[in-house]
């Protein structure tokens, strides 16, 4: 009786939450609170509830918290990817990895990505007739960047360079 009710509390209390929070908020900054409110749970969950509780109290947050918020997240991936903000992809795999079909998702973008950078190598090789991809925006997206004001030799700041036309 009591687990049944602190359930039903938990999710209505995270569901509405979890609307505000994304409301007010940037996704990256979500994702940073929901490993948080996850942290507390299961640090709650240990001190106070039975050891049976704790993973439905844990699969109830996950589904609010996660599942029915992972829409805007792996809508975000695609400027995450583009701005190579590594900490935020990290957080998103975290949580998407704890959620049913949430990598499968990420991984359906992931492919649309390389498909886009692949088409438009294709529209410049035919457009010029060069073979090479320097000037396709989603192609830079998938490049490897060096960081701002770097100053390593001429054969290391080659590299990327190398890396991003090995395809070419």
């Amino acid at each position: 009786m009591f687990e049944a009710k602190f359930l039903k509390k938990t999710r209505e209390f995270y569901k509405k939450a979890s609307h505000q929070f994304l409301g007010q908020n940037s996704v990256p900054d979500y994702m940073r609170k929901v490993e948080a409110w996850l942290k507390e749970e299961e640090e709650r969950a240990d001190l106070h509830l039975h050891k049976e509780t704790k993973p439905k109290v844990e699969s109830e947050c996950i589904k609010v918290l996660i599942d029915d918020q992972s829409e805007p997240m792996v809508a975000e991936f695609v400027g995450l990817v583009s701005h190579d903000q590594r900490d935020d992809l990290t957080t998103l795999y975290k949580l998407l990895n704890r959620s049913k079909d949430g990598l499968r998702t990420v991984g359906k973008k992931l492919e649309g990505l390389i498909e886009d950078a692949r088409r438009a190598r294709r529209r410049v090789r035919g457009a010029s007739g060069r073979a090479c991809c320097a000037g396709s925006s989603a192609a830079r997206r998938l490049q490897v960047a060096r960081p701002a004001g770097y100053a390593g030799s001429r054969t290391a700041s080659s590299i990327p360079d190398r890396v991003a036309h090995a395809r070419c």
